[in-house]
């Protein structure tokens, strides 16, 4: 890959990374300064994990026929607008709780492919070189460890200074340019598949449970999928209900 598109590449996952991060707390959080309702803030969050869950392994099959890269982009293009109808509706007095779950569903529809597609796009890119696969990979992995790092405790702080509403804004500008400098810095390539290996949601699930070392990882990274989420919606509340409503606790509690 040439220099220039993996630095666009990393720049793109760089954004985009920083930009889940921010909304991972910008949303629960609004929710919870708009309704004082924790019950409600959970409801988003989950709505947002739903698609996850559901959607998967069907996501993969999307991300092979149309290619990681086009999927990445065309998340990244689809979640910016949907993100910014939060603050929008809000300041035209339109938003509801129902359209707010409809919005999160939708959110966490195009997040599951994009997910899916950032274990696949650099041998997209790069092909069968193993090497440069894991080297790129490494500064891919880097990358998005720092944001997860760094971007809810700078999410806090946003928050902080300019409120919820308006860091959803900066979400949607994160997404938007991370679509950008895919579509624009990242060349597609031609994705070679093998016609010989099995295909189709059973062909992955069977290989992935008949693998001695996959089926324990897939049962541990389910259970971590199950409780992770009800921490991670707990510790804004905690914040929120326990010290003195302060975003910046908030975002240092989801970075630690």
């Amino acid at each position: 890959m040439p220099r220039r598109a993996l630095s666009g590449l990393l720049a793109a996952e760089l954004v985009s990374a920083f930009g889940s991060q921010l909304t991972r707390l910008a949303l629960p959080w609004f929710v919870l300064v708009e309704t004082g309702s924790p019950a409600r803030m959970s409801l988003v969050f989950a709505a947002q994990l739903l698609p996850a869950a559901l959607l998967g392994l069907p996501s993969g099959a999307v991300v092979q026929r149309i290619g990681a890269r086009t999927t990445m982009i065309g998340a990244d293009l689809a979640r910016a607008p949907l993100i910014a109808l939060v603050p929008l509706l809000h300041a035209l007095d339109l938003l509801n709780f129902p359209l707010l779950l409809v919005i999160a569903v939708a959110l966490g529809v195009f997040s599951t492919p994009y997910y899916a597609s950032q274990r696949l796009v650099l041998p997209e890119l790069l092909g069968e070189d193993e090497r440069a696969v894991a080297r790129a990979n490494s500064l891919i992995e880097g990358t998005t460890e720092a944001a997860s790092l760094v971007g809810p405790a700078v999410a806090g702080l946003l928050i902080a200074l300019v409120g919820a509403a308006n860091v959803l804004w900066i979400d949607a500008a994160s997404f938007l340019v991370s679509g950008l400098a895919l579509l624009l810095l990242v060349p597609p390539h031609g994705r070679s598949v093998d016609e010989e290996q099995p295909r189709g949601l059973l062909a992955g699930l069977r290989f992935l449970l008949a693998d001695p070392l996959l089926r324990p990882m897939v049962f541990s990274t389910l259970a971590f999928g199950a409780a992770g989420p009800m921490l991670f919606a707990a510790l804004p509340y905690l914040a929120f209900a326990r010290y003195d409503q302060d975003p910046k606790i908030a975002g240092w509690l989801l970075a630690s």
